[in-house]
């Protein structure tokens, strides 16, 4: 049976073997062994049938055989159904990733747009306060610790600008 042949046998006395004895101690007489082939041809497994008084006829032994096949191809397709499920679980991961590089790929270009205006905006600001605290000496020291407060604002917010800059960076 192992090598792809089935097996009727209708006098399991005359077996001198472990499952042959057992079987015939637990009152069974005949004994047919089907094997359950894959597509390649191996052998997958084997279906047992026994029975106890009448022997077996060469029609249940073919019903048997038949039944093997049956059992061995529904073997193969749930084996296929079983890799196709797990393609498609792998599939889904991927085009699951893909979304949300994709979302945060949009996101870090987002974000770069708004740092760029950010810093545009802030640009004159900063010329601006640098060029009166450099050349306007008549301005007092209430409006000059004022406009070093405004310069330093700006570039703390620049500052910030700058590190959110390396969140989206590519690599």
């Amino acid at each position: 049976c192992l090598e792809g042949e089935l097996v009727c046998d209708n006098d399991l006395g005359r077996r001198d073997a472990p499952l042959a004895r057992q079987l015939v101690a637990a009152g069974f007489g005949s004994l047919a062994l089907a094997p359950l082939s894959g597509a390649d041809g191996s052998v997958a497994g084997v279906l047992l049938a026994v029975r106890r008084g009448t022997p077996l006829q060469s029609g249940d032994c073919e019903f048997l055989a038949q039944l093997a096949r049956h059992v061995a191809l529904a073997t193969h397709h749930a084996a296929l159904y079983a890799r196709l499920q797990h393609s498609y679980d792998e599939l889904r991961g991927a085009q699951q990733r893909m979304l949300e590089q994709e979302r945060l790929r949009a996101i870090g270009q987002m974000a770069s747009g708004i740092a760029h205006d950010i810093n545009n905006a802030l640009a004159p600001a900063l010329l601006h306060a640098d060029a009166l605290l450099e050349h306007d000496g008549a301005l007092g020291e209430s409006v000059r610790s004022r406009l070093d407060a405004i310069r330093r604002g700006i570039e703390a917010v620049a500052a910030t600008v700058a590190r959110l800059r390396e969140l989206y960076r590519p690599a």
